[in-house]
């Protein structure tokens, strides 16, 4: 029985799509869904979202860290997160279900995502084949891969 689903989204159409595979599961199991984002500790200049051609453009201010749980904060305010923000709405159909939306602070999103999925003692892990991190992806290696490589639980990667 799936008790505790986690999905981590990132904006991205997959990673909804693995939002909408996640309440199928969650509505027969009748399990909890744990919608995370993971958010870099830096911000990005509004150039560099654009162009990105050289690290160095890539990073412009350091956000001061913050001691997070591995769990990650719970979010109630979402004005500040787009991305929960939108999850929020594509799930507000669903009133049956229960939810949990939480960030996490961390700049190696696979590692944020294991971390949290052990500390919230999810039974899944439910994610998108690809995310927006696909620059990233070339440099680094899949989110994915990396997630099922050290995820305790189950993982579903969802097309």
């Amino acid at each position: 029985m799936l008790k505790t689903i986690l999905v981590p989204v990132d904006g991205s159409e997959k990673g909804f799509n693995a939002l909408k595979y996640a309440v199928g599961l969650s509505k027969d199991c009748g399990g909890k869904i744990v919608v995370s984002t993971v958010s870099l500790p830096y911000a990005f200049s509004e150039a560099a979202k654009e162009y990105v051609s050289t690290i160095s453009e890539l990073v412009t201010t350091q956000i001061p860290p913050k001691t997070k749980s591995k769990a990650g904060d719970l979010i109630t305010d979402f004005s500040k997160d787009r991305v929960l923000m939108n999850a929020k709405k594509k799930l507000a159909r669903n009133k049956d279900l229960v939810v949990e939306y939480r960030q996490i602070i961390g700049d190696d999103p696979a590692k944020a995502i294991v971390d949290q999925a052990e500390a919230i003692k999810a039974d899944m892990i439910v994610m998108g084949n690809r995310g927006m991190g696909q620059f990233a992806e070339i440099l680094l290696g899949s989110v994915g891969n990396k997630v099922i490589s050290f995820a305790k639980c189950p993982v579903v990667i969802v097309k």
